[in-house]
């Protein structure tokens, strides 16, 4: 392995949290723009390296299929185990509905007052 490129393992990981992150920006964009954040800026400072490093390790696996072949079956492999973990927890949680309360003069809190409309209507 080259000096500067990431090993198998470690590219793995850090390619599977780059694509997790690069997915919660697409989601969420205007949360993370509003915030100043950078998700995938941040993976890279959760592990101690910079972007040059990261590009430089995916360079080096791109031009050997092969061997980014088993590094990707290895992201494919952690996102899902990531995925099935979350699904169990979600499946184990119960989640309750919210209960509304009437509030004083008999209405729920979530009612429309009556005669209420939109603005703009």
């Amino acid at each position: 392995m080259p000096d500067g490129v990431l090993p198998p393992d470690r590219m793995a990981r850090v390619t599977a949290d780059m694509l997790v992150a690069k997915e919660a920006y697409h989601q969420k964009k205007k949360v993370f723009d509003r915030q100043g954040i950078n998700p995938q800026k941040s993976v890279l400072q959760a592990y101690g390296i910079d972007s040059a490093a990261y590009v430089r390790s995916l360079d080096y696996y791109s031009a050997r299929p092969a061997l980014f072949i088993r590094v990707y079956r290895q992201v494919d492999s952690l996102i899902k185990r990531r995925a099935d973990s979350l699904d169990r927890s979600m499946e184990n949680k119960k989640v309750k509905k919210p209960v509304i309360k009437p509030r004083k003069g008999g209405r729920p809190a979530s009612a429309k007052p009556k005669g209420w409309r939109p603005p703009g209507f």
